[in-house]
């Protein structure tokens, strides 16, 4: 089984959307921890690339080469 995570990166050093702060480096949100108006907002902005990314809930035996990208530090959530 695969968790779906909206992978984030900012087009310029810092970005500020729906609560949370991106910069260059990737930042992996759990789809299911957005609202849709976060989402929508975090998609819909042209100063950040997002897309769409399956994460296998057991890394250990998932069958890829490529290695799950690490959740980025740089991600901040930001109170309102």
């Amino acid at each position: 089984m695969t968790k779906s995570l909206l992978r984030v990166v900012s087009k310029t050093a810092t970005f500020r959307r729906a609560g949370y702060q991106f910069t260059a480096e990737p930042t992996d949100i759990p789809v299911e921890d957005l609202t849709k108006a976060q989402r929508s907002a975090i998609e819909g902005d042209p100063q950040l690339v997002a897309f769409l990314v399956d994460e296998p809930d057991d890394k250990a035996t998932a069958k890829t080469d490529e290695k799950p990208a690490a959740k980025s530090s740089a991600a901040t959530t930001v109170k309102k």
